[in-house]
């Protein structure tokens, strides 16, 4: 299961498989091991699921989801998990969607405060 979820997660940034291990500082020998249906060790499970923000579970396949631990799965960090496919229009739209979203909440929570004194 890792292999299947490590590739579709490559796929998913526009990267290729050997550019991950790469940029991970890992053998390319790794994949032929995963291929293969071997499991990668604890410290290379956490390094790959740091880089895709994904949970160490969900790479094993124990969980479809994949937020990490103490993460809710609508934090923006979790939106941006691909920075690199976002262009830097995306960005500021996002930004400013996000800043506009922060304003609407804060105006509703000073309005709902007021009401009730």
């Amino acid at each position: 299961m890792f292999f299947e979820r490590f590739s579709a997660l490559c796929a998913e940034r526009g990267e290729s498989k050997t550019a991950v291990i790469v940029k991970l500082g890992f053998s390319k020998s790794r994949l032929q091991h995963w291929s293969e249906g071997g499991d990668p060790s604890v410290e290379i499970l956490q390094k790959v699921a740091d880089y895709f923000t994904v949970s160490t579970d969900y790479l094993l396949g124990k969980t479809n989801d994949p937020t990490p631990p103490g993460r809710d799965p609508s934090d923006i960090y979790i939106i941006m998990r691909n920075p690199e496919g976002v262009t830097p229009e995306e960005r500021e739209g996002l930004v400013e969607y996000l800043k506009d979203s922060i304003d609407v909440y804060i105006n509703a929570r000073k309005r709902e405060a007021e009401r009730k004194k």
